[in-house]
């Protein structure tokens, strides 16, 4: 949790913030470093973010995502279902049950078919010849 956002649940809730979180299943931890944040991701079941790092991060990592924003420089995650925005506080609920449970197969290789580097030698040998 960024230490802003605890700072806001803080002042919302008072000490029993972390309380009320746990009531909805939601456990806040103090920041992570990436290796770290990366295990969180692929071991969880929904992330829930206004990062645009961590959404495609979530994708890489085939977890269902829910981005709290009104756009996203991501748009093709959005438009291959693999995560949803989130307009408003109270659509939380209905965003994240609309990508709970659900299988991400980053087999539609958005980004790439991880062989960018041979393809680049590849073209390279070829105009180099």
């Amino acid at each position: 949790m960024h230490p802003r956002t605890k700072k806001s649940l803080i002042a919302l809730y008072g000490s029993v913030w972390s309380h009320v979180l746990s009531e909805k299943n939601i456990h806040a931890i103090d920041p992570v470093g990436y290796i770290e944040l990366l295990r969180l991701i692929k071991t969880s079941s929904l992330v829930i973010t206004d990062s645009g790092g961590i959404q495609k991060e979530a994708y890489s990592c085939e977890t269902p995502s829910v981005v709290i924003r009104r756009n996203t420089e991501w748009v093709e995650l959005v438009n291959a279902g693999h995560t949803v925005l989130c307009f408003e506080p109270k659509d939380l609920n209905g965003c994240a049950n609309s990508q709970f449970g659900r299988t991400i197969d980053g087999a539609d290789a958005l980004y790439g078919d991880g062989e960018a580097a041979h393809d680049i030698l590849r073209i390279l040998s070829e105009k180099l010849s």
